[in-house]
């Protein structure tokens, strides 16, 4: 009769799992579904983005500006702005993610200090990790060449500022905006809402969608290597200030080598980026070392209590529409633009 009862108190806890567990997944599926919908109509929004400089060459062919109020206006409407707005408007169809989730804003975008060792020991890393993504990307990128297939050249598409004043709306473009909007989006929004049901598949499904956004062969692989990091650092110091921190740096050396390119010789910029590339390499061993032994003791002592499990969580993401077609949208667009590149 005991065994009975025993028995009978399993069947009981094992249909209560069972019915959670489906309870999960189905908020996960509306929440997902969601995400994915809103990043599918990106492509969309860049198209809305870029209708300043459609303005602009309208306005440009009535009135008659001077060459130098003409180079101003030029750089300003057919670089600066669009890249400004489309951040921004990212930003603003990202919000309605929050939506389908069922989360409140605030619980997902919360911008508080983190320790202060640990963010240099971060940016240190991060640092690192940039040279060696760089690297991986440019191995990835010719071994396409050598099969034949064009890989568009991405430094054709940025202006190169040539006054302190393009200078200035160069970083504001290229790395102060995307660091905030696509923090919030990618880690804040999408990273946050995926924590909740597993944080493993929160930071892998969130740089799935950082990277292939991208939509370059360039960037895919190095953006899905950083986007792991930078997720990681939000979940564990529940923060997005580290990640914009990072985001910015990153971007920001860009900007200057970028302008270093374009200012000096070909040998002395070669010399400076392997300057740079062992510095780092060597800077983020050290504090990948140092890192881990800091955090070793609170991984182990960490609450790794998940909703769902990884099986679960990427089969209802992964074999939903929405998913599917953005992925498929990325993926034409990444293809789209060599085909372009080619026969341009």
């Amino acid at each position: 009769m005991k065994g009975f009862f025993r028995n009978a108190k399993d069947m009981i806890i094992t249909m209560d799992f069972s019915t959670a567990n489906q309870y999960h997944k189905t908020n996960l599926k509306k929440a997902s579904s969601g995400i994915f919908l809103i990043l599918s109509t990106f492509p969309i929004l860049a198209i809305l983005a870029v209708i300043p400089t459609y303005v602009y060459t309208i306005f440009s062919a009535i009135f008659n500006f001077s060459e130098s109020t003409k180079e101003i206006l030029s750089y300003i409407f057919t670089f600066a702005i669009p890249q400004i707005l489309y951040p921004v408007i990212t930003l603003i169809a990202a919000l309605f993610m929050i939506s389908f989730s069922g989360e409140r804003i605030n619980n997902l975008l919360k911008i508080q200090d983190v320790p202060a060792t640990e963010t240099f020991l971060s940016i240190g890393i991060f640092l690192g990790m940039g040279t060696v993504g760089t690297y991986i990307s440019d191995f990835i990128t010719q071994i396409i060449i050598s099969l034949g297939v064009p890989i568009p050249d991405l430094t054709e598409y940025l202006s190169t500022p040539k006054t302190p004043f393009q200078f200035c709306l160069y970083v504001i473009s290229i790395a102060v905006m995307p660091a905030i909007c696509e923090e919030l989006i990618f880690r804040g929004i999408i990273c946050g809402i995926f924590k909740g049901y597993n944080k493993t598949a929160a930071i892998i499904f969130s740089s799935i969608a950082f990277s292939f956004v991208h939509s370059t062969v360039q960037q895919i692989p190095f953006s899905f290597m950083m986007g792991l990091f930078l997720a990681y650092l939000y979940i564990k110091f529940n923060s997005l200030l580290p990640c914009i921190i990072l985001h910015f740096i990153n971007n920001f050396i860009s900007c200057i080598f970028m302008l270093l390119y374009e200012t000096i010789s070909t040998e002395a910029y070669g010399v400076i980026v392997n300057i740079y590339d062992i510095s780092t390499l060597l800077i983020g061993i050290i504090c990948s070392i140092l890192f881990i032994y800091k955090v070793k003791k609170e991984i182990k002592s960490e609450n790794n209590h998940t909703l769902l499990d990884g099986k679960d969580f990427g089969a209802t993401v992964v074999f939903s529409v929405p998913f599917i077609l953005f992925t498929a949208i990325f993926l034409f667009q990444t293809i789209t633009g060599i085909l372009t590149y080619y026969y341009s």
